[in-house]
């Protein structure tokens, strides 16, 4: 029996992405990362409770670490999950969003 491998790439282990401060957030909330190399972008994606798509967008290209902003204004209170990717690894972090 074969069994495979299904799912996204996680960080490796000299990767690092930090947790959204200020978290609960309401208007603006930053996130610190380092990946191991450099990427063609660094790029977010935040959905919701439900796993809706509710923001996506790019923090940088062409670099391997820094400190991404994500405008928050938009979207309801709430919990949400944010991935956050190089293109080959992919982290995600808890988001709260109160007003």
């Amino acid at each position: 029996m074969l069994f495979r491998s299904v799912g996204i790439n996680e960080i490796g282990a000299e990767s690092q992405v930090g947790n959204f401060y200020p978290n609960p957030a309401s208007s603006i909330t930053s996130v610190d990362y380092a990946f191991t190399n450099t990427a063609k972008s660094v790029t977010y994606l935040v959905t919701d409770i439900t796993g809706k798509i509710v923001l996506s967008g790019e923090f940088a290209k062409s670099v391997s670490e820094g400190t991404g902003a994500l405008n928050v204004t938009g979207l309801n209170n709430g919990v949400y999950n944010c991935s956050i990717s190089n293109g080959t690894e992919t982290c995600v972090r808890k988001l709260t969003v109160i007003r």
